[in-house]
């Protein structure tokens, strides 16, 4: 007589495979701005890398610009707009580069969580972990 049940291994690989495809399906899409332009100059190129345009229809970055120095470190400013008739909950972070295009203390940068009301703006600041920084990319997800 034959088993007709799963060798252990095989329902092993499914019970992951399914895991994997929930977990996958989990995820948030992450919107991302690259600043591309020299330091102490006035104009920039954005280098947008937008995974959803349904999140940037909800959430809109109006603006992102980067300042003068406070103590010789660069600082950076984004301002987020909620276009929905509700509060959204959002995570955000700035991620700092230096000349080499290399990540500046890739450690130090957290998701923060905040709230824009229905309607409202919310302008974000993150000034560089270190003095030889010169490119920031501004990332935001919804929760």
């Amino acid at each position: 007589m034959k088993n007709i049940c799963m060798p252990k291994h095989r329902r092993l690989v499914a019970l992951l495979a399914i895991i994997l495809v929930i977990a996958g399906c989990a995820t948030r899409p992450v919107n991302s701005v690259t600043l591309t332009r020299p330091v102490y100059s006035s104009v920039y190129n954005e280098t947008r890398d937008t995974s959803s345009a349904a999140l940037a229809r909800k959430i809109h970055l109006e603006s992102i610009t980067t300042s003068g120095m406070v103590k010789n470190f660069l600082t950076a400013q984004a301002v987020l707009a909620n276009t929905t008739r509700r509060t959204r909950t959002i995570e955000y972070r700035f991620e700092w580069f230096d000349d080499d295009a290399m990540i500046a203390n890739p450690a130090a940068y957290r998701w923060t969580i905040v709230r824009i009301p229905a309607g409202d703006r919310l302008s974000v600041t993150s000034v560089a972990p270190a003095a030889h920084v010169r490119n920031v990319r501004f990332k935001y997800k919804m929760m």
